[in-house]
C-alpha cells in the first residue's frame, strides 16, 4: 500500500456496558473492663464487629467518540476521546455482625443483620487516550498509549457506611473514580 501521510479522524459510535464491583470490610475488636463501686475489676467484656459492604454498578449507555491521528509512513501519533452517558443500575448489600460476650454480663448481645439497597440513576463514563505507533515490518506494528478513564455517578463501597442504629436501605451513588495506565501492544495484519 502506498504511504499516505497526513491527519486522519475517525468517529466512534456504539453501545457500551461497564461493570464495577467493590467490597469494603471493616473489622474491629475491643475490651471493656467492668469495675465495682470500690474500683475493683470485676471482669472484662470482649467485643468484636464486622461491617461488610458489597456494591455492584452495571452501566449501560450510548457511546460517542472521536480519534485524531497524524500518520507518517512508518509512525504515527494521536488522541482518542469517548464519552458514554449511561443508566447505572447500582446495588449495595451491607452485613453488620457484632458480639459482646461474657458469661453473666447482662449487656452481652449478638447482632447479625443485612441491609440491601437498589438505585437506578444516571452516570457518565469518559475515556481519553494518547497513542503512538511504529511500523517495524510491513505487517507488524508496535503500539503504545496512555489511557485515562473517569466514572461519575457510581456506588463505591466505602461511601455506603452509615453509623446509624437502624439506617434506611439506600445506595449512595455519587462516587467518582479515575483510572489511568499505560498500554503496550503488537499488531499483526495480513
Amino acid at each position: 500500500r502506498e504511504c499516505q501521510p497526513g491527519i486522519y479522524s475517525t468517529s466512534i459510535f456504539g453501545i457500551r456496558y461497564f461493570s464495577l464491583n467493590e467490597r469494603f470490610n471493616f473489622l474491629s475488636t475491643g475490651t471493656t473492663d467492668v469495675y465495682n463501686d470500690a474500683g475493683d475489676l470485676l471482669y472484662s467484656v470482649n467485643g468484636t464487629g464486622t461491617y461488610d459492604i458489597k456494591t455492584t454498578n452495571d452501566l449501560l449507555g450510548l457511546q460517542f467518540g472521536l480519534e485524531m491521528t497524524y500518520r507518517h509512513c512508518l509512525w504515527g501519533w494521536g488522541a482518542e476521546a469517548k464519552v458514554c452517558p449511561s443508566i447505572n443500575m447500582s446495588r449495595q448489600r451491607t452485613r453488620v455482625i457484632s458480639s459482646v460476650t461474657h458469661p453473666g454480663d447482662p449487656f452481652s448481645d449478638t447482632l447479625d443483620e443485612s441491609r440491601f439497597g437498589l438505585s437506578d440513576d444516571l452516570a457518565l463514563v469518559g475515556d481519553v487516550s494518547l497513542l503512538a505507533y511504529y511500523k517495524v515490518r510491513p505487517h507488524i506494528t508496535l503500539r503504545a498509549s496512555w489511557d485515562m478513564m473517569w466514572l461519575v455517578g457510581v456506588a463505591l463501597a466505602p461511601e455506603q457506611l452509615q453509623w446509624a442504629t437502624d439506617p434506611a436501605p439506600r445506595v449512595n451513588n455519587n462516587g467518582t473514580v479515575f483510572y489511568q495506565g499505560v498500554s503496550l501492544g503488537i499488531e499483526w495484519t495480513r
